[in-house]
C-alpha cells in the first residue's frame, strides 16, 4: 500500500510540474500576443506613415512637372526676345548705314 502512495504521490507531483510548466507556457503565450500587438501598432503607424510620405512624393512630382512646364515656356519666350532682340539690332543697323548715306549725300548736296 505504501508503494501505491509513494507512485500516487509521485504522479501528482509530475502533473504539478507538468502543470507548472504549462503555466510557464501559457505566460510566454500571453507575453507573445502582447508583443505582437504592439508589434502592429508599429506596423500600422509606420504604413500610414508610408502613405502620407507617397502622397507628399506625388506632390511634389505634380509641382516638379509644373516647373518643368513653366521653365520651358519662360526658355521658349527667352528665344523669341532674343530673336526680336536680334531683329531689332538688325533694324537698327540697316537705319544707321541708311543715316551715314543721307548724311554724306546732303554733305554733298551743301558743297556743291
Amino acid at each position: 500500500m505504501e508503494e501505491g502512495k509513494d507512485v500516487v504521490k509521485k504522479g501528482i507531483d509530475k502533473v504539478n510540474l507538468t502543470g507548472n510548466g504549462f503555466t510557464g507556457i501559457l505566460k510566454d503565450i500571453q507575453l507573445m500576443k502582447e508583443q505582437t500587438n504592439e508589434m502592429n501598432v508599429i506596423i500600422d503607424q509606420v504604413n500610414q506613415q508610408s502613405i502620407n510620405m507617397t502622397g507628399k512624393i506625388e506632390d511634389v512630382a505634380v509641382i516638379a512637372e509644373q516647373a518643368s512646364s513653366s521653365i520651358q515656356t519662360i526658355s521658349a519666350s527667352a528665344e523669341e526676345q532674343n530673336a526680336s532682340m536680334e531683329g531689332i539690332s538688325s533694324s537698327v543697323s540697316l537705319l544707321n548705314n541708311l543715316a551715314q548715306s543721307l548724311s554724306g549725300e546732303l554733305q554733298e548736296f551743301k558743297v556743291n
